[in-house]
Formats: C-alpha cells, structure tokens, sequence
C-alpha cells in the first residue's frame, strides 16, 4: 500500500513513458493521412509516391496526418529522382496547413540537391535554420536515385536531424511563439519533372521535456482542487502527501484540496449519499457530481479511474470511454480544468492484467487529446530525486493545449 501510495505522488513530478515505434503509414491506404490522393499522391510497391518524370509538378504539394505530434522521433526511408527544374522534397513537422493554400507553415526537414539533411522553415520564416557542412554532407549524402534514411528527434526546444547515419542538424529554437506541435507531411517541390518516395514511416512519441512540464500546469491562487476516483485516489487521504504538495505548489496561494475518492468508485458509477438522517428516518439522498462539485467549490479536477474497470476486459473498453467522457463533461462544467490521471499498474496477484490496463491507459490519453484535457501519466518505477522541484509540482500534457 505505502509503494502504491508513492507510485501516486508521482503526479506531482510525472513525465510521459516512451512510447513504442509506431507506424505512421501502413505501405498500403493512406489511413491516418489527408491531402490530394486523387491527382497528386499514390501508393506503390509500399511508398508514398508524387510527382512524373514526364511532366512537371505545378505546385508545392503536401500529403499530412490528421494527428498531431508535440516530442517525438520519427524515422522513414525517401527517394528523390529527376533532372528538370528544382528536384526537391521535405519532411514536415510541428506544422499547419495554411487556409485555403496548397502551402503548409512549420519545421521542414528538407531534401534534394543543395539541401540534404538541412533543416527550413516552410513559409513561416522561409530559410534555412540549420544546415550540415560541406564535409558533413559528403559523408551523409547518396547519388540522386537512391533511398535514404532520415532520423528525426524533436524534443522541446531541440531539433535533430540524421541522413544515412550521420547526424546534420543539431538545432535550439530561441524564438518566442513558434509552434512545437502540429501534422508531420511529406512534400513533392513545384516546378520540377521529378518523383518523389517515402517509405517505412515510424514514429515514437517521446516524454514532455522538464521545461515543458514545469510550464503545463499551474495551480492558481485560491484554487480548489477536487480528487476524484476508486481506492488509489481515496487513500491517498490517508497519508495527505499528495494533499500537501498540491497545497505548497503555492504556499500562499490559499489552495484547497477536496478528496473525493471512493473504493466502490468506477466511470459506471460512483454512489454518494448526502442528506441529514433523523431518528425516524435513516435513508440519504444521493448527490449527483454537479452538486457535490459546486458546494465544495471545486475549480480543478484530477480523475483518476480505468485500473478496475480494466478487469473487464478489452470488449468493455468502448463503454468505459463512452462513460469517462460523458463523466468528464460533468467535471468540467461550471468552467473547472480537468486532467485526467492515468491509472496506477496492477501489482503482484494481479500484475498479468497489465496488457489490458496499458490499453486503457492508451485509450485515456486518446480521450484526453481529443477533448483537449491534460494527461498525466504516472512513471514507471518512481522518480528520482534529481527531478523534484524546489516548490510546486509538475504535471505534463503530452502537449495538449489546455493549461491548468
């Protein structure tokens, strides 16, 4: 119980798990991507492929995911082919789509003679950021024709760029308000007879830097803070860890902490009785969320529920997000921030159930992007104690836009 008990203090330092490679493209169906599939991009023999060498490409086109990606490392394979006009492509990243253009804004890992391995901002800044030396390039670079391999790690303010190997990019963004999330695409140039591929599109989310988790999340002066879920949450009120650093994020703040945790409490249903009792009459009536939550004042809510509801199994998972969502509209009603807690793994009896409760974890982060909500994830095997702060505490949001 007291290693459970930590394991949720965490809240107060957590930083979002590695994520496995995934794939971006299936080498199939343009599942996850948008852009002009009718007339500019095709598939074949498992790569995204535009452009002609019989005829040139009028316009700078972009094919991009529909999801967005803040912290991540993303590696693919691209081929470039051609001899008239400005034979080039790009990976984009941490980018928009500008309204009603062809054109996109953001990060562009650029590719093509002169420009390998380079690093240039697409119609935001137009010009290159950062770009490998001659001798660099030499080592980096293959004929036109062939596949190459690109690496690419954004990490908050960070940007690195590897060809074939060779890292070319090594780049801190220093200026105020540029964007570190957005779509990541894939670029054929106007103006040229060429062809362009991409292939083997992976990605791996990383965590939120520790400056980008010191900035999520704030605690504002006279907040109160409402803590909702099952037996973790609840118990938490035992020690009043969690409570009290909560409380010193901003000691003169007058910050409040409400527990509302329950052991029987699942996104299905969460039994509350309120009401005086008489000497003849001992029945109380039950208080939905909204009232409980507006007579204790609540302008913040943590929720953290999935790990019980895990043992239902994947089949049950829809339901559970139907309800978290329709109970998550409840809390943030009344203008409260929500975050929503990943739930704390299973130990020893039950520690088999852990491949369902990491897809409910999965599926909770889902809903929380979707609703633009913060999500906290618990990390794995505690904290160190370099990552404490000196006052406060820090909770990520994998980049989401909402801030406590």
């Amino acid at each position: 119980m007291k290693r459970r008990l930590t394991l949720l203090a965490t809240l107060l330092f957590a930083a979002l798990a590695h994520a496995a490679d995934i794939p971006l493209f299936d080498g199939k169906t343009f599942n996850g991507w948008e852009g002009d599939t009718k007339n500019t991009w095709r598939i074949e023999d498992g790569a995204l492929v535009a452009g002609s060498l019989e005829k040139p490409q009028e316009l700078n086109d972009f094919l991009a995911t529909t999801k967005k990606f803040a912290n991540f490392e993303l590696t693919l394979k691209w081929k470039l082919e051609g001899t008239k006009g400005f034979v080039n492509g790009g990976v984009q990243f941490r980018t928009k789509r500008i309204p009603n253009s062809h054109e996109v804004s953001g990060y562009q890992a650029d590719l093509g003679a002169g420009y390998d391995g380079a690093l240039y901002d697409e119609s935001r800044r137009k010009k290159i950021l950062a770009r490998p030396s001659n001798e660099v390039l030499e080592k980096a670079r293959k004929p036109l024709g062939e596949w190459n391999d690109y690496r690419i790690r954004a990490e908050g303010a960070r940007i690195q760029i590897w060809l074939n190997g060779v890292q070319t990019v090594d780049f801190s963004e220093t200026e105020p308000g540029i964007d570190t999330t957005g779509i990541i695409a894939v670029q054929i140039h106007g103006g040229a007879t060429s062809v362009v591929r991409y292939k083997d599109v992976n990605i791996n989310e990383l965590p939120a830097t520790q400056a980008e988790v010191k900035s999520a999340v704030h605690v504002k002066e006279r907040d109160v803070v409402a803590l909702i879920g099952g037996s973790n949450m609840e118990r938490t009120r035992f020690n009043g860890f969690l409570q009290t650093h909560l409380i010193a994020a901003k000691p003169d703040g007058k910050i409040k902490v409400r527990n509302f945790g329950w052991e029987g409490d699942t996104v299905f249903e969460q039994w509350r009785d309120a009401g005086a009792a008489s000497s003849t009459n001992s029945w109380r009536q039950q208080r939905e969320w909204r009232q409980q939550l507006r007579d204790a004042g609540a302008t913040v809510v943590l929720a953290q529920f999935g790990q019980m509801e895990s043992l239902a199994g994947m089949a049950k998972l829809p339901q559970f997000i139907a309800a978290y969502e329709k109970l998550v509209v409840e809390f943030g009603e009344d203008g409260r921030r929500v975050a929503l807690v990943a739930p704390v793994a299973f130990e020893g009896k039950l520690v088999s159930q852990n491949d369902n409760l990491a897809s409910y974890t999965k599926a909770i982060r889902e809903l929380a992007a979707k609703l633009k909500l913060n999500f906290i994830e618990i990390e794995k095997g505690g904290v160190e104690r370099s990552a404490l702060t000196d006052n406060g505490y820090q909770l990520n949001d994998a980049g989401h836009p909402a801030r406590f």
